[in-house]
């Protein structure tokens, strides 16, 4: 049974304005927190003309007892029988911080918690830490807070998570807790038949690479002819590996590193030659050669296996039983047991719960995705933000001012990173795409260009505008699917399972044809001919017709006793028939003894009268009469025939 949950409601103000409850009938059909994005869907159905709390906030205690508050971006509603129904969008709190603006900000040998008081200072947040994480030297210059507490979450290799504090009904404190991880390792194992509904296996090997070239941070100025001068990155040419002490062979001047056994078990083939690597690129925020080196073959680790990830659909105990089974929460390392999913020959084996959807009314409708490697949560923003620094190279000493007002302008993406940082999740795993590219003043493309792979395509990102091309005109770009907030316009939708409180369109079809739904018209046609409505109302059935109430049954057939016939049941017995021929002759029977046979062209006409015989006895007289021949009776007794 699904314990009582309350939706706390907000005016722009921040003030309490409403309280809706899953058990008091407030009409609550669905609230799904996705703890990854961070971001909260909720479908509610009202009576009244106006939503109560559009473009307000929504907050609740989580599983955990925590309260989380969402600031409504995006609410559809649409009006039917039962009153206008709902559906809102809403993102967590701390995305504000995406609008606050860490200008000049450098600290050297500082803890992580320096440098996250320093990033909050002037907002409504604060720093919570009680660990030591060690120190490091950041240096932050003309970006948002939020890309700051990822590059801290980088650079530390830590995680933080919002807390907020609510007292009297108000929100009094908002805390960035840093943590040394998310989640812990718990002896909770998913199994199969157990407490499983789901599961679903996916692999992906588009992201493997064998070989990494690496860099670090931009430390000196190169001039190019006839152009600017830009910044250069720390490489690790100058360094050497040589087996046995080290992990690999890198001679110097050797700017990339691989992993041999990965390159003959993933590298491209070449008949009886030795195969080539697969390369890739990584860019950390170090000085050291040496440094970079070693974080470059720590990626290679994570990078040269096909990533594994299962979505689960689990049994929510917690929520359902009271004072249940501790569920998963999101970071956790768990055990998963499936005989029919073997990973590797294994049956068993420890994953990572990397995403979470969690249904707080129906809880048997949360999901779970797991990877069996060690996933980077990192925010999309700090992958982006790297791309715009190698870029615009600003790490480097050039005259910012110059360039705000000239042709080398920096990109401005503030519009746009609210958006990335909530597909995160998408946009990590489309490693597929070749390159990233940020359009100076419009937005980013996402490209992979070569036509034999499955992944060829193109992913367009701009201010509250994306477009999707899947192929090429004369080396051009085919644009055929586009999203806005209004939504999305394309050819053709290909989904498994839509899931949708209104759609709208003309005809529903099925891929032979022979079933459709004409919404228009209020015409359908079920099988090709089986079962058909007009647009007139004509209903017509091919087959055999049965309608109950109760334990009593009415059923229509073609083929009884060769002739068309109505049957009467009670249980499923059958208690008579009433059926035509081929000659039109109508006929009434029970069971198998016909009682009644009106001949073509005659007209049938019965009456009953009360008869009261000697004694004050009762009986009953009448007739039938059957064209012109007329039957007598009286008390059941026939005495007459004219």
């Amino acid at each position: 049974m699904t314990s009582e949950f309350t939706l706390y409601a907000f005016d722009r103000s921040e003030q309490l304005i409403a309280t809706l409850s899953n058990q008091t009938g407030a009409n609550l059909l669905s609230v799904v927190h996705s703890e990854q994005l961070n971001t909260l869907s909720v479908t509610l159905q009202y009576s009244g003309r106006l939503s109560p709390f559009s473009g307000y906030y929504l907050g609740f205690y989580d599983t955990d007892d925590f309260f989380q508050l969402f600031e409504i971006k995006r609410m559809e509603e649409v009006q039917n029988g039962d009153g206008m129904a709902v559906e809102v969008y809403a993102e967590h709190v701390v995305y504000e911080l995406l609008s606050e603006m860490v200008v000049d900000f450098t600290l050297q040998n500082a803890t992580a918690d320096d440098v996250v008081d320093g990033i909050l200072s002037g907002t409504r947040w604060t720093c919570s830490s009680s660990q030591n994480f060690g120190t490091h030297t950041v240096d932050l210059t003309y970006k948002n807070a939020l890309s700051c507490l990822n590059q801290v979450q980088e650079t530390w290799g830590l995680c933080y998570r919002p807390r907020l504090i609510l007292e009297d009904n108000r929100v009094t404190e908002r805390h960035i807790e840093l943590l040394p991880r998310l989640g812990a390792d718990v002896n909770y194992r998913f199994e199969w038949g157990k407490n499983l509904l789901e599961v679903e296996r996916v692999t992906d090997s588009r992201n493997i690479v064998t070989a990494l070239y690496g860099r670090g941070k931009t430390l000196t100025l190169k001039q190019l002819d006839g152009q600017p001068s830009r910044g250069q990155r720390v490489d690790f040419g100058e360094v050497q590996w040589s087996k046995p002490g080290d992990p690999a062979d890198k001679p110097l001047g050797q700017l990339w590193v691989g992993d041999e056994e990965a390159r003959e078990a993933y590298g491209y083939g070449q008949g009886s030659e030795q195969k080539r690597h697969r390369f890739g690129s990584v860019t950390f925020d170090l000085e050291d050669p040496a440094d970079v080196l070693q974080a470059t073959w720590q990626a290679l680790q994570e990078k040269k296996y096909p990533k594994v990830s299962y979505h689960l659909r689990p049994v929510e105990l917690e929520r359902i039983v009271p004072n249940g089974l501790r569920s998963v929460r999101l970071g956790d390392t768990v055990q998963v047991l499936d005989q029919g999913l073997l990973l590797y020959g294994m049956t068993e084996f420890t994953a990572q719960v990397v995403d979470l959807e969690r249904d707080y009314l129906s809880p048997i409708n949360t999901r779970i995705t797991l990877s069996n490697q060690d996933v980077d949560l990192e925010s999309i923003l700090s992958q982006l933000g790297r791309q715009q620094d190698r870029m615009l190279e600003k790490e480097s000493v050039w005259d910012d001012t110059a360039l705000r007002n000239g042709p080398d302008a920096p990109v401005d993406t503030s519009r746009l990173e609210g958006s990335i940082n909530l597909l995160t999740n998408q946009l990590v795993a489309s490693g597929a795409f070749q390159s990233v590219t940020p359009l100076e003043g419009k937005g980013i493309l996402l490209e992979n260009t070569d036509p034999s792979s499955s992944d060829y395509g193109a992913l367009y990102l701009g201010p509250g505008f994306l477009a999707v091309a899947s192929d090429q005109v004369d080396g051009e770009w085919r644009w055929r699917t586009f999203g806005t907030g209004r939504g999305f316009t394309a050819d053709e939708l290909v989904t498994g399972t839509l899931d949708a409180a209104l759609v709208k369109t003309g005809r529903l079809q099925s891929v032979n044809g022979e079933t459709w739904i004409d919404l228009a018209s209020g015409s359908f046609a079920f099988g090709g001919d089986k079962l058909a409505l007009s647009a007139s109302g004509d209903l017509q059935v091919n087959g055999f017709l049965s309608a109950k109430a109760g334990e009593q049954e009415i059923s229509v057939t073609a083929d009884s006793y060769g002739m068309a016939a109505i049957t009467f049941l009670q249980k499923g017995n059958e208690l008579g028939s009433l059926f035509t021929d081929e000659d039109y002759k109508f006929y009434i029977c029970s069971g198998q003894d016909m009682v009644l046979n009106v001949p073509t062209g005659y007209s049938l006409r019965l009456m009953v009268e009360d008869l009261f015989a000697p004694n004050g006895r009762r009986g009953y007289t009448g007739a039938i009469d059957v064209g012109d021949k007329r039957l007598s009776f009286s008390c059941g007794i026939l005495y007459n025939v004219s």
